[in-house]
């Protein structure tokens, strides 16, 4: 067929070719979704990559993705930065604390997270582990693929479902999980609450990193559940040690943000 080029002359080559690798890895997932789901015919496919190809250029995904960050910065610099004395959960001091339940409870803050990890975990290389209809997988070939995202409550929880209600905004199937900090001494005995995880890759995640002592316990309790933990991503490093002691279990550490991204 007669692929339809764009107005401005380019080629549809040439536009996917000016794409980051993260850009062009989100328009092969959508166009691939589409066509697994059989709501697009093979002609149909090839003119809605031309669409994709020259409505999302480089510049402008690059400033709506920055506009989300901007704005979940802010967020967190007005609602989560407390000045003044305060010990930390390692027994250290520090000039100011970081609660980032102001934000993650937000209902602005909750919405852009589950949107901004999703696309973090993108960019690095991790796609929801997804199938179309007829049973093929429709995650990038070359791509990480996870099921499920959680870790150690309390300030996990509200992450792993602000992931799970983005995701399931674009039909991709990510369960969210619990870690209790440990097992519950009746009923089930379970440390881990939510769809069971065994066998499947999740990503840990955390509001605040400082020691990386919870989630560890998150990698050690997904483990023991049977899961293979495949990254920690947290919103805020606060570059205290904790990269250092996560990936030496064998787990890459991505955060969000790091001090310098905020007003302390």
């Amino acid at each position: 067929m007669n692929t339809p080029e764009p107005a401005d002359g380019r080629t549809v080559e040439d536009v996917y070719e000016s794409l980051n690798d993260e850009q062009k890895a989100l328009v092969e997932y959508l166009v691939g979704e589409a066509a697994a789901l059989g709501e697009l015919s093979p002609e149909e496919r090839d003119d809605f990559f031309s669409e994709i190809g020259h409505d999302l250029n480089h510049e402008e995904m690059g400033e709506a993705y920055q506009q989300m960050r901007e704005d979940l910065i802010a967020l967190i610099n007005d609602l989560a930065v407390v000045r003044g004395k305060v010990t930390l959960s390692s027994g250290k001091e520090a000039d100011y604390y970081i609660d980032l339940r102001r934000v993650t409870l937000h209902h602005l803050g909750a919405s852009l997270i589950g949107e901004l990890m999703l696309l973090h975990l993108m960019e690095k290389g991790y796609f929801p582990d997804a199938t179309g209809l007829d049973g093929e997988t429709i995650t990038p070939e070359e791509a990480i693929p996870y099921s499920a995202v959680g870790g150690l409550t309390l300030g996990a929880d509200p992450i792993a479902t602000a992931i799970l209600h983005a995701a399931s905004g674009y039909e991709l199937p990510i369960d969210a999980f619990v870690v209790r900090k440990e097992a519950k001494a009746h009923g089930m005995q379970r440390q881990i609450e939510g769809p069971d995880i065994a066998g499947r890759n999740v990503i840990i995640v955390e509001d605040t990193t400082t020691t990386g002592g919870s989630p560890i316990t998150a990698i050690e309790a997904a483990r023991a559940a049977g899961a293979n933990p495949v990254a920690v991503a947290t919103i805020v490093d606060r570059d205290t040690g904790a990269r250092e002691k996560i990936e030496a279990l064998g787990v890459p550490y991505y955060p969000m943000f790091t001090l310098s991204d905020l007003t302390i």
